[in-house]
C-alpha cells in the first residue's frame, strides 16, 4: 500500500520531486552548466570563463569552446559557446548576483 508521500505514483510521482526537477527544469538547456548560488560580491566575466571553461573541459567535446564573455547593462553576463570554428551553439545569460543561468534565444 502506497505511503502518504508516494500516492501510488512510484519514486517520481507527486510529493517525491518538486515540478520543474525533471525534463527541462533541471537537465534542459542553460541548466547544464550549473545551478545558481549566492555570492558575497558580483560574479566578474573572468569567472564566468573559469566556471564555463571547467564544465566544457568536464565534457570533453573537442569541437566546442567559449567565445566572447562580456557584461550588460542589465546585470547579467553573457556568455558564448561556439564552435572551433567560430560559429554559435549556446548563448548563455548568467545572473552577476546570484550566478543564475539561462539560455539566450
Amino acid at each position: 500500500m502506497p505511503g502518504p508521500m508516494m500516492q501510488g505514483y512510484g519514486a517520481t510521482g507527486p510529493g517525491m520531486m518538486h515540478p520543474g526537477m525533471t525534463g527541462q527544469g533541471m537537465t534542459g538547456q542553460g541548466m547544464i552548466y550549473g545551478m545558481p548560488g549566492r555570492y558575497d560580491q558580483e560574479i566578474k566575466p573572468d569567472q564566468v570563463r573559469e566556471m564555463l571553461q571547467r564544465r566544457l573541459d568536464w565534457h570533453g567535446n573537442p569541437r566546442l569552446k567559449l567565445g566572447e564573455i562580456k557584461p550588460t547593462e542589465h546585470g547579467e553576463i553573457l556568455a558564448d559557446i561556439v564552435t572551433q570554428e567560430g560559429t554559435l551553439v549556446q548563448r548563455l545569460a548568467i545572473d552577476r548576483r546570484t550566478g543564475a543561468l539561462r539560455q539566450v534565444d
